[in-house]
């Protein structure tokens, strides 16, 4: 605040007193000059005393501020003290924990690996294994391989005794049928040969459980290169006959089916032409006593192929020999089977595996007519075929038998025989 010293100075000299004589007494102008000292002094200490309380409540503020902030910083400071020692906690008690789990997980792991492997209990006379093991779910399951370790039956015991009873293509990996009792009444599921379930019947428990009559006595009344017709005698008196058609494995009555026995030396053979070829020969007597033989020829190129790779024996009594081709790494092949009815000359059909997942199906062969007089000139070629995409859709291949045989030249060494060498 300014101090007004004008009217100061004017209500001072207002006091002022004149002598007789003319001018100011001087007791009047001391009085004046103490007065008007007086006035500021007093203004001025009222002026400090303004500003010094002025002052103590901003420094007062001031603390009050400052004082909140760090009761504030103080309360976070011990929050985030609690919040470590919650998580130190719960950390610890996680840690725990985890060390329980660990254990219940490693034991369950060792569950889980006595579980899902198959164990060898028994081995069939037929060369057949039979695998088991039992699922975490107590279920159990035995597996029946064939003697090339391909599966041909699966069977799953649930624990209230329902069976899944399923029969596999050995030759296809594909099911062909399967018998189940876990519904209200036991059916039998029966399947194409791609594996789609196609059709499901009833099944007779009691005609199911029945004893399977068996072959007694079978006799051949006829085979030819085209037809193979026998008679069965079986176990429960009836008589079975069956007519099959070689080309193509068609059956056309039901029953049975033999082969003379050639040779009756048993053993393994081994020999290397002058091209490169290796060829190993075992023969062994089956449990009928007859003499089997199993090829495995090498070529230089790697091209294998193993005669028979498998033998199938259906419930007919029909027997169907694969013969195996496989190819190295570089070919576009993956493999070839030839399907033949055992006792024929002719394929029945030719399956050749893509590698790129496409799959030609071969059929209705036919010999080829050359002009020279030998045998082994002779050969059969497929007048029909199919292609079937990864999705399981079939086209046709239209083609003349010109044009199968050459399209077959072209990656079949069965019709080109350039493509075995190296």
């Amino acid at each position: 605040m300014a101090i007004n010293i004008q009217k100061i100075a004017a209500e001072s000299a207002a006091t002022l007193k004149g002598k007789m004589m003319g001018g100011v007494s001087k007791e009047s102008a001391v009085d004046a000059i103490t007065g008007a000292a007086t006035r500021v002094a007093d203004i001025m200490t009222e002026e400090a005393k303004v500003a010094q309380r002025n002052f103590q409540s901003s420094i007062d503020q001031l603390r009050r501020t400052h004082a909140d902030e760090i009761a504030s910083k103080d309360s976070f400071i011990r929050g985030q003290e609690v919040q470590i020692s919650e998580s130190k906690t719960a950390l610890a008690q996680s840690q725990q924990e985890n060390a329980t789990l660990g254990k219940k997980l490693s034991g369950l792991a060792d569950r889980i690996k006595r579980t899902a492997t198959f164990r060898r209990i028994k081995t069939n006379p037929d060369g057949t294994e039979v695998l088991a093991k039992s699922n975490i779910n107590g279920a159990k399951m035995e597996k029946v391989v064939n003697k090339d370790g391909k599966t041909i039956q699966i069977n799953v015991e649930q624990l209230d005794g329902s069976v899944r009873r399923t029969t596999y293509n050995p030759e296809t990996g594909k099911p062909i049928r399967t018998y189940t009792n876990t519904g209200k009444e036991p059916v039998e599921l029966i399947y194409d040969q791609y594996g789609r379930s196609v059709k499901t019947r009833k099944v007779n428990v009691k005609k199911a459980d029945a004893p399977k009559p068996t072959v007694v006595e079978t006799k051949i009344l006829r085979d030819s290169d085209t037809i193979r017709e026998l008679e069965s005698k079986m176990s429960d008196g009836s008589i079975k006959k069956v007519m099959v058609l070689k080309s193509n494995g068609e059956i056309i009555e039901s029953s049975h089916a033999s082969s003379p026995n050639f040779w009756n030396a048993t053993g393994v053979w081994y020999n290397k032409d002058n091209n490169g070829v290796r060829r190993f020969v075992k023969r062994t007597r089956n449990d009928a006593g007859k003499i089997v033989e199993r090829w495995e020829t090498i070529h230089p190129n790697g091209i294998k192929v193993v005669t028979p790779y498998s033998t199938v024996t259906d419930d007919f009594g029909i027997t169907r020999v694969t013969a195996r081709m496989t190819f190295p790494k570089s070919s576009k092949i993956k493999r070839i089977d030839r399907i033949s009815v055992e006792g024929s000359h002719a394929p029945a059909k030719e399956i050749v595996k893509m590698k790129d997942g496409t799959t030609f199906e071969l059929t209705d062969f036919k010999m080829w007519n050359t002009e020279s007089q030998r045998p082994r000139d002779r050969f059969f070629y497929p007048t029909n075929g199919s292609m079937i995409s990864k999705d399981g859709s079939r086209t046709p291949l239209q083609k003349t038998g010109a044009e199968m045989l050459e399209w077959l030249k072209t990656f079949h060494p069965e019709y080109n025989k350039e493509l075995y060498k190296a």
